[in-house]
């Protein structure tokens, strides 16, 4: 993607499988979640990204994401609140 990022931390770790609505439901995921600061925004997409964006934590959950992935911003949020 090409941004610059410090402050890195892994926060978590979780299998999941892919499920009856995926291509290849036997398939399984490893997700390894960090949080981290980015120190730039210009993202340079390649062929894997579609669509980017930058969201705030209210933003971010009001988007249609996977259990996994809102999850781990439901942790951030808790992460900016007791700070």
């Amino acid at each position: 993607m090409g941004i610059e990022i410090d402050r890195i931390e892994k926060v978590g770790e979780k299998w999941k499988s892919a499920g009856s609505d995926f291509h290849k439901p036997d398939t399984e995921f490893h997700f390894i979640d960090f949080f981290a600061h980015a120190r730039s925004t210009d993202v340079k997409p390649n062929n894997e990204i579609l669509k980017y964006g930058w969201f705030s934590v209210e933003e971010a959950l009001k988007l249609p994401l996977l259990d996994t992935t809102r999850a781990f911003v439901e942790q951030w949020k808790e992460r900016l609140s007791a700070v």
